[in-house]
């Protein structure tokens, strides 16, 4: 069961050195904190220098069955 509460994320600007989001929270059940509006709290900035460099991984079993090919 749900209780309501939720958060949502805009991205505002994206750019090579930095990422900024606006957010804002609400709450279904009390119907003074629905922010059917979206009137956002506040702002988010990421350094982009934060996010980890993608990795490109090979399936062992692939590896197996290309070494066994070779034979």
């Amino acid at each position: 069961m749900s209780r309501g509460i939720g958060a949502h994320a805009n991205k505002v600007l994206e750019d090579e050195y930095v990422v900024i989001y606006e957010y804002e929270g609400y709450n279904l059940n009390e119907p003074e904190y629905r922010n059917a509006d979206r009137i956002y709290d506040g702002t988010i900035m990421i350094r982009r220098e934060c996010f980890v460099k993608p990795e490109i991984h090979e399936k062992l079993k692939i590896l197996l069955q290309e070494l066994l090919a070779r034979r």
